[in-house]
């Protein structure tokens, strides 16, 4: 099986999937274990990336809960993921399968291959405090900050949140892993875990934070 990697951290528990396998691989190892509604909805995916994404996403969810059989994932409208028995947060990138799974906290995770795209387009999410703050000019940064405001779009769990203004990332030092301190519409602080994985940024959330700030962005632009 082609777990990666699983991070215990602290109510939450982290599982990275590499996607090597086939399809048909995949399918060995999971199909009998899903339920007969997972199966259904897995006969929808027609693109060989999105299966494999799925079914990984399952093996790994498996993995993860040591269990013989897989509990179904279900979505709310705004496309969150959740279980009946816990808190999941879920990504893809090219490369892997994130999840995350946590009884008692909110949580969220976001895994990406770092290009150069989230530079180019830097002027739609980032505020002029945050293109100030950070050097974008590093594609790792740049995804790294497109990965953050993502996760906590993701723990939101709401549509139309703007990244510019309502997401705010507080400037800090960007080392091989580390945290971002971020504030959500000027009242919730959390705290976006990250940390680099080959050619990609993993970043996630464990719930809300206790933290202040004694300087804040003025720039909400």
């Amino acid at each position: 099986m082609s777990v990666f990697k699983i991070i215990d951290v602290n109510s939450a528990k982290i599982g990275i999937w590499k996607l090597n396998e086939t399809v048909d691989e995949l399918k060995v190892m999971i199909f009998n274990d899903l339920s007969q509604q997972e199966k259904l909805s897995f006969a929808n995916f027609k693109s060989n990336r999105r299966q494999k994404e799925w079914l990984a996403t399952r093996a790994l969810l498996k993995k993860l809960r040591n269990t013989k059989k897989v509990e179904e994932i279900k979505y709310l409208p705004t496309c969150k993921p959740y279980l009946d028995t816990e808190n999941i947060g879920i990504s893809h990138s090219h490369d892997f399968v994130a999840i995350i799974l946590s009884e008692n906290a909110e949580v969220s995770i976001d895994i990406e291959k770092i290009s150069h795209k989230p530079q180019r387009i830097s002027h739609k999410f980032l505020s002029t405090d945050e293109l100030n703050f950070f050097d974008i000019s590093d594609d790792k940064i740049a995804t790294l900050l497109w990965s953050a405001k993502e996760t906590v779009y993701k723990f939101h769990s709401q549509k139309e949140l703007a990244f510019i203004g309502k997401i705010k990332l507080h400037k800090t030092k960007i080392n091989a892993k580390g945290t971002l301190n971020a504030t959500l519409n000027k009242e919730k602080n959390l705290l976006v875990n990250y940390e680099f994985i080959e050619n990609n940024i993993l970043t996630y959330i464990v719930g809300e934070q206790s933290f202040n700030f004694k300087t804040y962005f003025i720039d909400n632009k």
